[in-house]
Formats: C-alpha cells, structure tokens, sequence
C-alpha cells in the first residue's frame, strides 16, 4: 500500500499524517524510527513555546488531527503519536523541566479529544505509580 503525506500546517510546523492512496483505515501508519521522533519534537517544541505566550491558533488543527490518527493507531503509530508527542509535552512542560521553567500541562486538555484525553491522563497515571509528582489534572473530569 502506498501512503501520502497530508501536513496540517499552522505557521510552518506540521504535524505529518500518513494516509492512504485508497480508501480504507490507514493502518501501519508509522514506524517508530529517529526520523519521526525528532519531528515530533520539534513539532511539540513548538507547541510548548506556543503555550507558553498564550498562542492557540492553530491547537484545534493540530489536536484534531492527533484524534483522527488515534483512531486508528495500530502499535507503531500508537508509540509515535502517544510515547512520541504526548509525553512529549508532558516532558517539554513539566517533567524535564526545572520547577522554575515548568509550564502548565492543563492548558492544553480543552484541545483534546476523547482518545487524546485518555491517553494523556493515561500517562499520567503512569507517573504517579512511579512516585512522581504532577502539577496538573491528574483524572479527567
């Protein structure tokens, strides 16, 4: 199966999606390999620095896509657009970052759909077990 490349662009960063050429799911959308991820962070580099000013603009384009691609995530698109781009910013906003340089995570949950959002707390959960702390929503309301 072929696959195209449809960038949901917003001021020159996009976020890639693989599709297909032909109707169908797009399944084995990804492969988990240095490529993807350093484009991803650059993409939630962006994102954070975005949040951090308070520009949103392009959020609902961006998250809605995240959605889309969640949909039908097979384990290899699941690890890019989960471990690759949502811990990511979890990471880039609070967990790498030194407590003066932390942003808050909870700006961005009114852009997350339903599979972002359990994927996100998810994570989260996942933190706690490990005994580390979280600034933000730890369940969804």
């Amino acid at each position: 199966m072929a696959f195209g490349v449809t960038p949901v662009a917003c001021q020159g960063i996009s976020l890639l999606t693989a599709t297909p050429n032909r109707p169908g799911p797009a399944r084995n959308l990804f492969r988990f390999r240095d490529q993807d991820c350093s484009h991803f962070m650059i993409t939630n580099s962006w994102v954070v620095a975005q949040s951090r000013t308070g520009a949103f603009r392009c959020f609902d384009e961006l998250f809605d896509e995240l959605e889309v691609l969640l949909a039908d995530a097979d384990e290899d698109a699941w690890q890019v657009l989960v471990i690759g781009f949502i811990e990511d910013l979890h990471n880039l906003t609070v967990r790498l970052q030194d407590p003066s340089s932390r942003s808050d995570p909870d700006v961005f949950l009114s852009y997350l759909g339903t599979r972002t959002r359990a994927e996100w707390f998810g994570l989260i959960n996942t933190y706690l077990k490990w005994g580390e702390q979280w600034p933000g929503r730890v369940v969804d309301k």
